[in-house]
């Protein structure tokens, strides 16, 4: 036979499903929408269900005879539809109301008992059951209530009461008490024994001394299945199970009721077809007025469904403990002391606190900074006092500890839940610290970006003042003897401009804006290159030393590359010496005989060694120092990233980094490089422009597109003196005009960067439409990535600023004997 609540549980499908979407559309859901609507109507317990607001939604017939009125769906709140009352007649308030606290609290409430007063004011008790209900995704859609009315249990409970208290009284004294009593005691037991046999909700019957049943009510009859007669000199342990039977728990039972008064129990019970139901089991003894036992009264009642919806709330409780054991987050749960109640898996793996460790501690104790702990601990307590309204879903980043010392950043989110007079507050505790140093890297980059592309900017005016300056110096070298006094002073100037231009490079490196380009270079002139800009990188306070070996091997390495590195443990430096010391660059040939330990591969290497006289590391960050993002510094001073690169350089080159540091001694930071045999690149210098290359024609026609005055000066002189017919002007749509109407002209000679909106490659593809035999050459001092990825594919020559007359020369040379490399 199907239960009540397993009905109520299946129909709960189609409520759920009406509460989340009453527009039907599919003929099947209307007719299982049907089904279990007239299921629920013809159930004889009350049953209805409300919205997240409490409104009613649905009820069926037992309910409206229970509250005497049929409520309105949609507005009426079963709450304020009849008057509640506390078992000792105290009113309840809206509030309180079981249903009211099953929304608000998004839990299921059981076994509080009530009073109901009808409108026409008949008191019923009753025993609610509101139950939340949920859609897929756990969003609240409303609750469903069923209401058992235990009038009969408390009118049996009374007469029971009133039987026994008959049973005890003392006849012996007077006869005619004696007669009364007794005409007393046979209409309280006909009128008990009428009571007990129309109860339908338990199973109330009486036991004989050795535990024969000697009577059977109506509800013994629905819950065991036995008709009386059936019955009736049979030994109550039928109804026990095989294996309660065989252990003599019927007989310990009837034992333990005589000797203390009472059994109560709860168990398996065996219906008379065969099935199984949980049963709460009360037996009290009956004696005489001597004292001497005489049979047993026995209420049986089945809680089966009471059993599965305690089963469903436990298996509830440990999927919650599951969900919440498996979260990201951590979880932990605090009174309104601060006292940990629960701790979760990952609050051992945030705050390293086991939860045997935690539960029973104070929070403010095991997760604040000790430093800041009475002023944090106060905060918390005023948090706590702040009230549930306020709490209720509040976020605050703050500053934690774990157990082993480091402090964290974490996010704590609050929600409180009430217990009887008091609360407990449920935190989700997240760990930001890596979030935070990933910001702060993605800030970084920002930053840098900037500072590339204003460097980028920079870059093209300055080597356009270089391009003029150096032009000029070298014309101006024509003029004058090749010795003396002015000779060596234009050499001078013309080494100056070229330390600009280094200068220049080195900083679009350092920003990152400059690819990647290994060359075989020697260490020791790179690091005389790049003295003043780690002078400027950690200021004058610090002496700079700078040694390198004699006859240094050469590297193949990016110079912009190694100089960036230089300058970022240059920084490090300063930072480590606080403005104060001596730092030391040196470079040394070393040759390995065999694989290290670290796994360097044996053979030859130029080891670069940057040392300071700063603070030192301990063994512990020494060992992860070239850890990514790990840092020592405040929060907001560094990123962690900047050793990480460095070792990342070293062994993108085939090297390896390594740190040798003391506490107090200072750091030694060494990098090693492969020797790389090879030609090094050709170091700048004066070249005498009457040396330069001629055209074979000389008397080419060239355009000069150049914004720049000075430039398109500087270059009108040299190419003029060069023996080529000029003509000059500043934009791309000027240029286009003129392409037009001179049909002499063999050479475009163009600045990337052109006012006016038409950029010089875009100027050459639309210029090498109107003369497809027209020579190219693009010139800039730092171009894009878009513009650079199209000089990389050939398309057009490329000679970039600042150059020297005779590059220039040689360039256009090498066009109008038809070649086209660009770079």
């Amino acid at each position: 036979m199907t239960s009540l609540a397993s009905l109520i549980g299946s129909a709960s499908e189609a409520v759920v499903g009406l509460l989340e979407d009453p527009v039907q559309t599919n003929d099947e859901s209307r007719g299982r929408e049907y089904f279990y609507r007239e299921l629920l109507d013809a159930l004889p317990a009350a049953i209805y269900t409300t919205d997240p607001a409490g409104r009613i939604t649905f009820f069926n017939q037992a309910a409206v005879a229970l509250a005497g009125r049929r409520p309105v769906l949609g507005s009426d709140r079963w709450c304020v539809s009849w008057r509640l009352f506390w078992p000792d007649g105290t009113p309840m308030g809206h509030d309180e109301c079981p249903m009211a606290i099953a929304l608000r609290e998004d839990r299921a409430i059981r076994g509080t008992e009530l009073i109901a007063e009808r409108p026409d004011g008949v008191r019923v008790p009753i025993l609610p059951y509101p139950t939340p209900l949920h859609d897929e995704s756990g969003k609240l859609l409303g609750a469903v209530n069923m209401l058992v009315d235990i009038s009969d249990r408390k009118k049996a409970e009374q007469a029971l009461r009133r039987f026994n208290a008959m049973l005890q009284q003392n006849v012996a004294d007077r006869t005619q008490e004696l007669e009364e009593a007794s005409a007393k005691l046979h209409e309280s037991e006909r009128d008990f024994r009428m009571l007990v046999q129309s109860v339908s909700d338990y199973a109330i019957f009486m036991l004989d001394r050795d535990g024969f049943v000697i009577s059977w009510n109506a509800g013994a009859e629905r819950i065991k299945g036995y008709k009386a007669d059936e019955i009736i000199g049979r030994h109550f342990s039928r109804f026990y199970t095989e294996e309660d039977r065989a252990g003599g728990l019927a007989q310990r039972a009837l034992a333990t009721a005589a000797r203390e008064g009472r059994y109560e129990a709860e168990g398996w019970r065996v219906h008379k077809d065969g099935r199984l139901f949980w049963a709460s089991v009360i037996i009290d003894p009956i004696r005489d007025d001597a004292g001497r036992l005489v049979g047993f009264a026995k209420v049986t009642r089945d809680v089966t469904e009471r059993r599965k919806a305690q089963e469903a709330l436990a298996e509830s409780a440990e999927l919650a403990r599951g969900i919440i054991d498996g979260a990201l987050d951590a979880f932990v749960q605090i009174d309104d002391s601060g006292t940990v109640l629960e701790w979760n898996a990952q609050a051992e793996v945030v705050f390293g606190w086991s939860r045997r460790d935690a539960v029973g501690k104070s929070l403010a104790t095991l997760i604040l900074p000790r430093s800041d702990r009475a002023r944090h601990r106060k905060g918390l307590e005023r948090l706590l006092r702040a009230g549930v309204e306020r709490i209720r879903g509040r976020r605050l980043q703050m500053q934690a500890v774990r157990r082993d010392g480091k402090e964290i950043t974490v996010e704590l989110s609050i929600t409180a839940l009430r217990r009887g007079e008091r609360y407990l507050f449920n935190g989700f505790v997240r760990d930001l610290t890596e979030k935070l140093a990933s910001e702060a890297q993605l800030h970084h980059a920002l930053k840098m970006e900037t500072i590339g592309q204003l460097t980028g900017g920079v870059a093209h005016d300055f080597n356009n003042l270089l391009t003029a300056i150096i032009g000029n110096l070298e014309v101006l070298a024509t003029k004058v003897p090749e010795r003396g006094s002015a000779a060596r002073c234009l050499q001078a100037a013309l080494s100056a401009a070229w330390r600009g231009s280094g200068l220049t490079e080195q900083l679009l490196a350092f920003s990152r804006r400059e690819e990647i380009r290994p060359e075989i270079l020697g260490v020791d002139r790179l690091l005389r290159d790049i003295v003043l800009l780690c002078q400027k990188t950690v200021g004058e306070g610090i002496e700079i030393l700078v040694r390198a070996q004699s006859k240094l091997w050469t590297c193949r390495v990016d110079p912009g590359q190694l100089e960036a590195v230089l300058l970022n443990l240059a920084a490090n430096a300063r930072d480590a010496m606080k403005g104060s010391g001596t730092l030391t660059i040196a470079a040394d040939n070393i040759v390995f005989g065999a694989k290290d330990d670290a796994g360097l591969a044996a053979g030859e290497y130029v080891v670069v060694s940057v040392s300071d006289t700063g603070c030192g590391m301990t063994n512990q960050v020494m060992a992860r120092a070239f850890e990514p993002f790990y840092t020592t510094k405040e929060p907001g001073k560094g990123t962690g990233l900047g050793l990480s690169q460095v070792y990342g350089f070293a062994r993108q080159c085939g090297g390896t980094a390594r740190i040798e540091s003391k506490r107090g001694k200072g750091t030694t930071v060494r990098i090693y490089l492969p020797r790389a045999e090879g030609e090094i690149s050709e170091h700048r210098s004066l070249k005498d422009l009457s040396r330069a290359s001629r055209a074979p024609d000389s008397t080419a026609a060239i355009l000069i597109v150049e914004d720049h005055g000075d430039v398109r000066q500087t270059l009108t002189e040299v190419l003029s003196h060069l023996g080529y017919r000029v003509l000059t002007t500043t934009t791309g749509s000027e240029a286009l005009a003129i392409l037009q109407q001179e049909n002499s002209i063999e050479v475009l000679l163009s600045d990337v960067v052109l006012p006016g909106g038409l950029s010089g490659i875009e100027l050459a593809r639309t210029a090498r439409k109107l003369k497809p035999e027209l020579k190219v050459v693009l010139s800039s001092g730092y171009v894009g990535d878009e513009a650079r990825h199209v000089l990389n594919q050939g398309e057009f020559s490329f000679l970039p600023k600042p150059y020297r007359p005779a590059e220039l020369a040689a360039k256009l040379t090498e066009v109008l004997a038809g070649g086209n490399s660009s770079f």
